[in-house]
């Protein structure tokens, strides 16, 4: 199994739209859509909008929780660990998520 290289991934900025589509939010999230589906069922923490036709729309903050959910889990974390980090206040590895992506935007300033 090929392991994740940590803090080499560069996450794209998010653009400021209302919704994105599910292969939108997975090129986003440097995923897969399917991978972005098991991630809503086994983390329920993770939503996303649906609308007609069943199609799944997810909002700038449900990208941007799908990018930390991929950083945490390239950190080693389980995906039931990242369900907790998610639902509790934040935790060092958060935090090192969110210093990484203020860097980058200083970077970009």
């Amino acid at each position: 199994m090929k392991k994740l290289e940590i803090n080499k991934q560069k996450f794209p900025a998010v653009p400021d739209r209302r919704y994105f589509t599910i292969g939108e939010a997975a090129k986003l999230a440097c995923s897969k859509p399917h991978t972005l589906r098991y991630w809503e069922r086994e983390a329920p923490v993770l939503d996303n909008v649906e609308r007609r036709g069943n199609r799944r729309y997810y909002t700038r903050d449900n990208v941007l929780r799908l990018q930390r959910v991929n950083y945490l889990l390239a950190e080693g974390n389980t995906l039931a660990g990242v369900n907790r980090a998610l639902q509790q206040t934040p935790s060092k590895q958060s935090l090192a998520w969110l210093r990484d992506e203020l860097r980058e935007v200083i970077s970009i300033l």
